[in-house]
């Protein structure tokens, strides 16, 4: 990639000093007796100053500068014209020189070259703006390497810029909440039928689902009808509950499983295998919303296609000896589409 020319800084009117002392050939160190008329350098941000008059003039690059009027500059180099051994009380000042005028020359070209990608391999520091077309070529530059640029359409860039990305969405289910909600299982070990509470100070309801601790996992299960644009790949669940009593520090796990169902399919349907996740019980009506899943694969999945979960109490694989009242589920899941 051509890089812009470096530039510098002026001074108004270009006001001239002298020489404090000689200066020999090769000095790294100009001193100067009014080291004010020339522009502050640093070695990000570098400047110049001629020394001598006439066609017998150097013009040195330098990147630093001490003293307030008698002083130095310092890191000298010559940027233009012959170095020589200056006599002191030569003049010296920063000029507008042909170095200044080269580099407005170069990224100007640089510059106005941005415009054209018609041509196979042109450099380009930057991207610019075509017509809209996602089919025409040659809209966008994207690197490839240490400078080195390809030209792709936009669609191409698109799927470069979120091909490899894996955006997820999510849903939240509820106890209680009609149709969408999660209710026991009917006859085989379910949980508790969903019950009601009212908190005694800001008087929020709370609507739950108890799972005793037993030698039982206890089940209840809610339907999700996935957008089309789900990418039918894995799922996670995280799980909103709660407790009143049992020992604190002791925990809970929470399984969860689910199976797709296509048209015209039979309802009757294996599940696919459990994903779980253990969470800390820390005190009577405290919140609890626990870690994300392990990665869970719901069988049979199809896109757009009813899915039925099944979430139960993992009372094997846990240690609170009281009822978790499960209130809400959240299922987050990747799409393969923005929009439906």
């Amino acid at each position: 990639m051509t890089a812009y020319t470096e530039m510098y800084p002026s001074k108004v009117n270009s006001p001239a000093t002298t020489l404090s002392a000689a200066r020999v050939i090769g000095a790294g160190t100009i001193s100067l007796n009014d080291v004010s008329v020339l522009p502050d350098a640093t070695s990000e941000a570098p400047c110049l100053c001629v020394v001598g008059a006439g066609d017998e003039a150097t013009t040195y690059r330098y990147t630093g500068k001490t003293g307030t009027t008698k002083g130095t500059i310092t890191g000298v180099t010559v940027q233009e014209g012959v170095d020589a051994t200056w006599p002191e009380d030569t003049v010296a000042a920063r000029n507008f020189t042909s170095a200044d005028h080269e580099s407005f020359k170069d990224n100007l070209e640089i510059h106005n070259g941005l415009h054209d990608l018609t041509t196979a391999g042109d450099p380009h520091p930057e991207y610019i703006l075509h017509e809209w077309d996602s089919d025409a070529e040659n809209d966008f530059l994207v690197g490839t390497g240490s400078d080195a640029f390809t030209k792709k359409t936009l669609n191409e860039t698109k799927e470069i810029l979120f091909g490899t990305l894996t955006p997820k969405r999510s849903v939240v289910f509820r106890v209680g909440d009609g149709g969408a909600g999660i209710y026991p299982r009917k006859t085989t070990n379910p949980c508790a039928d969903p019950s009601d509470a009212e908190l005694s100070t800001n008087k929020q309801t709370l609507w739950s689902l108890a799972f005793a601790d037993g030698a039982t996992d206890l089940h209840a299960q809610f339907l999700w009808w996935p957008p089309d644009n789900w990418d039918a790949g894995t799922v996670t669940a995280k799980v909103f509950w709660t407790a009143s009593g049992g020992t604190e520090d002791n925990n809970v796990t929470w399984a969860i499983m689910g199976t797709s169902v296509v048209n015209e399919a039979t309802l009757d349907k294996a599940f696919g295998s459990p994903a779980s996740v253990t969470d800390v019980y820390k005190g009577s009506g405290k919140a609890h919303i626990t870690g994300d899943t392990g990665a869970l694969t719901i069988a049979d999945a199809a896109a757009g296609m009813p899915v039925y979960f099944d979430i139960y109490r993992d009372v094997s694989e846990d240690n609170l000896a009281v009822s978790a009242l499960l209130l809400a589920v959240k299922i987050e899941y990747g799409i393969s589409a923005y929009s439906e």
